[in-house]
């Protein structure tokens, strides 16, 4: 079985230096695990653990499931959309000042003050 280090340390083992990184795997047998059992783990445990939960996409039969929002996000999100809808007014002109067209466009070139 294989073993696998929880936790960066360094040792001599048999005059040999060595130095163990967190998730380094090592056999059962291996000298550097005797006397530091605590530093390793069952690499079935740590996969075990790490195996990602499977959340189910319905509810179960007869059970009733939240559709909508919170009314106190429900409002914020409906203020939000209401001031992301409403354009910026155009460079140069005031908000509430003509619809953005040109003189030319507008058709009344030369008739400024009338």
């Amino acid at each position: 079985m294989t073993r696998r280090c929880k936790a960066a340390f360094a040792a001599t083992v048999n005059g040999v230096p060595k130095v163990m990184r967190p998730g380094t795997l090592v056999p059962d047998d291996d000298p550097v695990i005797k006397g530091r059992e605590h530093l390793f783990e069952d690499v079935d445990a740590f996969m075990q653990r790490k195996t990602p939960r499977v959340e189910e996409a319905t509810a179960e039969p007869g059970a009733r499931r939240s559709l909508s929002l919170p009314r106190k996000q429900a409002a914020k999100k409906t203020a939000s959309k209401k001031a992301a809808a409403k354009p910026p007014a155009p460079a140069g002109q005031q908000e509430g000042q003509g619809d953005g067209r040109t003189q030319e466009q507008d058709g009344t070139e030369g008739t400024a003050g009338a």
